[in-house]
């Protein structure tokens, strides 16, 4: 389903993945003390998550930035954590494939995706080098370095789950600091068994 570009929104499974990850690491009770600091009109649309639908992307934002206060204190990754969470979609998506996909296919399909998970802005993949390439982001609504770290965690969490060793993601530019894009560039020496 298209959503118009004045309405953001982002798909209900990144929540899912993320309540998930959240009573895995902090305990079952985790979510709700989450939820308990955010304001009502926010909490609301949370509390019957539902995977399928698409949720307002300041619920998202203001979701992800109670985390920190609430349950990892002085943790600067934990945006970074957070999002790597999403990555046990791969699977399903991948299959037993995910051996066989090259990393410059799993990059260029994370781009292609975008839509998949963002009703607003795009994604686009470019190879630069044997083991290398960059991924760019542009026309977001709104610049919060919230989703700048969550971005660089979740490409590097696919890194690591198609074995790419030495993985390294780098944001060289970013629309927080008035470019028109938010460039990652991605770097790994060779894949694992």
């Amino acid at each position: 389903m298209k959503l118009p570009a004045s309405d953001p929104r982002v798909a209900g499974f990144l929540f899912a993945s993320r309540f998930e990850y959240i009573e895995r690491r902090y305990g079952p009770d985790a979510t709700g003390r989450v939820l308990a600091a955010l304001e009502p009109v926010v909490r609301d649309q949370l509390l019957n998550l539902d995977a399928l639908r698409w949720y307002p992307l300041q619920v998202f934002l203001a979701f992800d930035k109670a985390v920190g206060p609430v349950l990892a204190p002085g943790e600067a990754d934990v945006h970074e954590r957070l999002a790597s969470a999403s990555v046990q979609h791969l699977h399903g998506w991948l299959g037993k494939e995910v051996g066989l996909m090259s990393v410059h296919g799993l990059l260029s399909r994370i781009a292609e995706d975008h839509p998949r998970y963002f009703s607003f802005g795009c994604g686009e993949y470019r190879r630069t080098g044997f083991e290398s390439g960059e991924l760019a982001f542009s026309d977001y609504p709104v610049c919060d370095e919230v989703l700048c770290r969550g971005a660089r965690g979740y490409f590097k969490a696919c890194l690591d789950y198609v074995k790419a060793r030495q993985a390294r993601v780098d944001e060289t530019e970013c629309q927080c600091r008035g470019s028109s894009r938010c460039l990652f560039q991605v770097r790994w020496q060779g894949r694992g068994d």
